[in-house]
């Protein structure tokens, strides 16, 4: 019988209200699939099989453990020496999840994977060539190393909720296997504590922070100088149709710029708080002297978002036209406002 019709046979049991050979029949399927290589087919199946019968004991954790050994042998030897310390700290089961849910794939010189300025949902493991990794410092380029077998890319993007501060770029054929945003949540639910275990295994893996090159060549890619300040901000996100939003956001200045500013919002998600990443608006600046009435609208983007933690994230917003510097001053906190 082939394993179309025998899962058709499977859920005609199940209608039948035939636990006991449902349970046999489903059992069979997901180890048929898992020694084919099948995994995602095996999981679903064998969720199926709890679904039928959750006191199925034998057969659910047989099969579990079944599923867990052939993807364990199916890693290939290769990646788990070039990533071994992501194998000794996972465990089995988080590391399976891990390995499958890459994508693998060859990318030619040249090529740009990361671009600063956009948002990055991915997280790139380099297993053979080389990337260069620049940033865009006013009119200057500036390289700020070079990204080689056994280093990760795009770190601060993908687990900080900011636009890439650099771009990456393939110097020659890159080998490499990235991770999404979507598959590291998914790992997240399944595994409680891994995006945490996840970040400092990471980390092992940058050998030198593109941050600290920059902070020492001194390429400050902001252009203007901020100042503390002081007001609130109307947030009125741009929609697809190109019009703002009617309800805005509000939010607590915290820094201003000719270039841009910052402001303290509320999101009781931290994904929601996300979806506001590269997002286009309209703020409206509201002097929070009561003595004076001033306010100013500025259309621009949503460049990051830093958790301070209680569901209180500090916006980063930079501004499509510099700001007068007359106008700056208007929102700059004064010493009796500390």
């Amino acid at each position: 019988m082939s394993l179309e019709a025998k899962e058709k046979l499977a859920f005609e049991l199940i209608e039948q209200g035939n636990k006991d050979q449902a349970v046999k029949v489903l059992y069979e399927l997901i180890v048929s699939h898992a020694e084919s290589g099948h995994f995602d087919k095996a999981d679903s199946l064998r969720q199926t099989l709890m679904d039928t019968d959750a006191m199925a004991l034998t057969e659910i954790i047989n099969s579990g453990e079944i599923i867990e050994d052939l993807k364990s042998k199916g890693i290939n030897p290769d990646f788990r020496k070039t990533w071994h310390p992501l194998f000794e700290t996972l465990s089995p089961e988080e590391a399976n999840g891990f390995y499958y849910a890459l994508k693998t794939v060859q990318v030619g010189p040249g090529k740009t994977i990361i671009q600063q300025g956009k948002i990055n949902d991915k997280l790139f493991f380099i297993h053979s060539g080389q990337a260069k990794t620049i940033c865009h410092s006013g009119p200057d380029e500036v390289m700020l190393k070079v990204v080689t077998s056994g280093e990760v890319s795009g770190m601060s993007s993908f687990f900080a909720i900011s636009l890439a501060t650099t771009t990456v770029i393939t110097v020659n054929t890159v080998q490499l296997s990235y991770l999404t945003r979507k598959k590291f949540l998914e790992l997240m639910d399944k595994f409680p504590g891994f995006d945490t275990k996840f970040d400092d295994l990471c980390r092992t893996f940058v050998k030198t922070k593109s941050s600290d090159i920059i902070r020492e060549q001194n390429a400050d890619r902001r252009g203007f100088k901020r100042f503390k300040a002081a007001g609130k901000v109307a947030t009125f996100i741009i929609g697809a149709d190109g019009q703002p939003s009617t309800k805005p956001l509000y939010g607590l200045l915290d820094d201003i710029s000719r270039g841009g500013a910052s402001f303290l919002i509320k999101s009781s998600k931290k994904e929601a708080a996300r979806s506001l990443l590269g997002r286009s608006a309209i703020i409206k600046l509201i002097s929070s002297n009561p003595a004076d009435k001033s306010t100013e609208t500025k259309k621009g983007i949503v460049t990051g978002l830093q958790d301070q933690l209680f569901n209180d994230y500090m916006l980063s917003f930079k501004f499509y036209k510099p700001l007068a510097q007359d106008v700056v001053a208007q929102f700059i906190k004064k010493e009796t406002e500390e």
